[in-house]
C-alpha cells in the first residue's frame, strides 16, 4: 500500500534531463483544485479521529516519506531524511525504531515504502537496492530479506500469495506473484525463490525503456483471483487474471480535479526534451489502491509541484465500482501541501499523516487523521 512519493522525490534531486530524454465526525467538503475540474459528485470524507505523534530526544521525525497502518490502528512511519522506520502505538507514542541505516542484515539505505501484512509483519522497501525487508511488528526483529528482479513499488498479501508491483515492469509484466508453500503464509521466513511476472507493461516503457525509471510507479490490490493495478502513464485501472497472467479488462478513471496522465506529453517524450520534463512534473502519481468492504476500490493519486523549497502537492481520492465499470472522481484529501501529507488505508478508513504548525505555535507537529469514505453523493460515470 503506499507507495509512495519517495522514488519520485529522490528522482527530482538526481535525475538529469539527459536521462529523461533517453527515457467527532466532521464532514469535509470536497475541495476543487484550481488546475482541474469541479469536485461535485465526488466521494465525501468524514473526519472522526486524530492523534499527534509524540517525539522525544531519542526519536524524532524529519521527513516522513512512507506511512502504513495496522488493522489494530498502530502506525509505521518511514523517514527519508534521518532515515528510519518508527513504530507508533494508537495513542501516538513511539514504541521502537524498526531496523536501521546501513547495508547489513536488517539495515536499509532509505525506506522507500512501508506495508503491513496482517498485524504481525511490516515490509520495508530498501530504496535503490531491489530489496524488501520484513520485520516483526511486535518486536522489531528482522524476519527475512528478499531481493527482487526489479525495483518494487508496492506489495499486497492475500492467502498464500504475495503480489508485487514492479516500478517500470519486470520482464513480461509489471506485476509479480510469489506462490507460497502450502501451509505457509506471507509472514514466513521461508520464502520461495521464483517470481512470476504477469500483467500489463505500459507501451511507453516498451518504446522508451528508460522512461520506466521515471514514470514507473504502480499500485495494486487483489480482488480474489484478479489483480487490479494503476499506472502513472494511464488513466485506466487494469484487471489481470492471476491464473492466466493476462489482462482481462480495463476501466477508465477520467480525471476530475486531479491532473491524470499527460498522454499528450508522453507521446512526444522521445523527440522533445521539454515534453519529457513537463510530463515528469505534470502527471498524477498513483499513491494508493485499496479494496473497501463494499468490494469497490479506493484510488489515491498525487499531483506534485516543485519550487525552491522542494516538492509540494495535493492528494485526490477516487472510488471505482469494478462490477459496474464506473468511477467516482476526485475528492481533494485534506492535509499539508509542503511537505506533502502521506496517505494510507486500513480497511475502510483513510488515514493521513501531515506535518503542521499551528498559527499560535512554533513547533511542527506530525498529526494522523482518520476519515470515513462516503459515496452517498457520488456521480458514477
Amino acid at each position: 500500500m503506499i507507495a509512495r512519493l519517495t522514488r519520485r522525490t529522490l528522482a527530482l534531486g538526481s535525475i538529469s534531463a539527459v536521462a529523461l530524454t533517453a527515457c467527532a465526525e466532521t464532514a469535509q467538503r470536497p475541495m476543487a483544485d484550481s488546475g482541474g475540474g469541479s469536485a461535485d459528485g465526488a466521494p465525501g470524507l468524514v473526519a472522526f479521529d486524530s492523534v499527534t505523534l509524540a517525539e522525544s530526544d531519542s526519536i524524532t521525525l524529519g521527513t516522513p516519506n512512507s506511512f502504513a497502518v495496522t488493522p489494530s490502528g498502530e502506525f509505521f512511519v518511514g523517514d527519508a531524511s534521518l532515515p528510519k522506520v518508527v513504530h507508533y502505538g494508537r495513542d501516538g507514542r513511539s514504541k521502537r525504531v524498526v531496523g536501521r541505516r546501513g547495508s547489513g542484515p536488517g539495515e536499509y539505505r532509505v525506506p522507500s515504502w512501508v506495508t503491513v501484512v496482517g498485524d504481525t509483519t511490516v515490509l520495508v522497501g530498501n530504496a535503490g537496492a531491489l530489496e524488501v525487508l520484513a520485520f516483526d511488528t511486535r518486536t522489531g526483529a528482522l524476519r527475512w530479506t528478499r531481493r527482487f528482479p526489479a525495483q518494487t513499488s508496492s506489495m499486497y498479501a492475500s492467502g498464500h500469495q504475495l503480489y508485487i508491483g514492479f516500478a517500470g515492469g519486470s520482464g513480461t509484466g509489471s506485476l509479480g506473484v510469489l506462490d507460497l508453500p502450502s501451509g505457509d503464509d506471507p509472514t514466513s521466513a521461508r520464502m520461495p525463490v521464483s517470481v512470476t511476472a504477469i500483467g500489463p507493461v505500459p507501451a511507453l516503457f516498451t518504446r522508451v525503456p528508460m522512461a520506466a525509471s521515471v514514470f514507473g510507479t504502480v499500485e495494486l490490490a487483489a480482488l480474489g483471483d484478479t489483480l487490479a493495478s494503476v499506472y502513472e502513464v494511464s488513466n485506466h485501472l487494469y484487471l489481470t487474471s492471476v491464473a492466466t497472467g493476462t489482462v482481462i479488462d480495463s476501466i477508465s478513471i477520467p480525471p476530475g480535479s486531479r491532473r491524470g496522465a499527460r498522454l499528450d506529453l508522453f507521446g512526444a517524450i522521445t523527440s522533445d526534451q521539454a515534453s519529457a520534463m513537463a510530463a515528469f512534473l505534470e502527471s498524477s502519481i498513483p499513491f494508493e489502491l485499496a479494496r473497501l468492504s463494499s468490494g469497490r476500490l479506493a484510488y489515491v493519486a498525487f499531483d506534485a509541484d516543485q519550487d525552491k523549497q522542494g516538492i509540494r502537492g495535493r492528494h485526490y481520492l477516487s472510488v471505482v465500482d469494478v462490477a459496474r465499470r464506473l468511477g467516482c472522481a476526485d475528492t481533494r484529501i485534506p492535509g499539508a501541501e509542503q511537505p506533502p501529507a502521506r496517505v494510507a488505508f486500513s480497511g475502510d478508513t483513510l488515514f493521513t499523516l501531515s506535518q503542521e504548525m499551528a498559527a499560535s505555535d512554533t513547533v511542527v507537529r506530525t498529526i494522523v487523521r482518520a476519515y470515513r469514505v462516503d459515496t452517498a453523493d457520488c456521480r458514477w460515470r
